[in-house]
């Protein structure tokens, strides 16, 4: 299962975002997110993989 983020590049939400969707992810699932900048993973969830495609940052993470 994938969880996808995908907000206004201007709201800076992600501390509350991230938690809601790792509260409902299972334990083998991903996150999926796009931001107007680098996100630092919660302690939580690991950093799977991260790139930049011009202003988007894309990032896929996943339980520690």
């Amino acid at each position: 299962d994938v969880v996808f983020l995908v907000p206004p590049f201007a709201d800076d939400g992600w501390t509350e975002l991230l938690a809601a969707a790792r509260a409902r992810l299972k334990p083998d699932g991903f996150i999926y997110a796009e931001a107007g900048k680098a996100l630092d993973a919660p302690a939580d969830l690991g950093l799977v993989r991260h790139g930049r495609a011009g202003r988007v940052h894309y990032h896929l993470l996943a339980p520690c």
